[in-house]
C-alpha cells in the first residue's frame, strides 16, 4: 500500500465475472476480471492514453517457438 499524492483521488475497482461456454453448451470456466471504474475518470486529467495488453496463448507459443528456432 502506498499513500496518494496530495490532491489526487483514488480510482475504484470492481469484479466482473464472465462464464465461458464451450462448443457443446456446457460451462467451461468462470473467469473473474478486476476492472477499473473508468466512468469516474476524466480524459486528460486522470489519464492520457489507454492500453490493455491482450495476447492469446497460441500467439505466445508461436513467438517462443520462433525465438527458440532462431536461437
Amino acid at each position: 500500500m502506498v499513500n496518494l499524492p496530495v490532491g489526487e483521488k483514488k480510482i475504484g475497482v470492481k469484479w466482473v465475472y464472465k462464464t465461458k461456454i464451450n462448443e457443446s453448451g456446457e460451462v467451461d470456466k468462470c473467469k473473474p476480471l478486476l476492472v477499473a471504474k473508468d466512468y469516474a475518470q476524466e480524459h486528460g486529467i486522470d489519464y492520457n492514453e489507454v492500453f490493455a495488453l491482450v495476447a492469446r496463448w497460441d500467439t505466445i507459443h508461436m513467438v517462443l517457438a520462433l525465438a527458440a528456432h532462431k536461437g
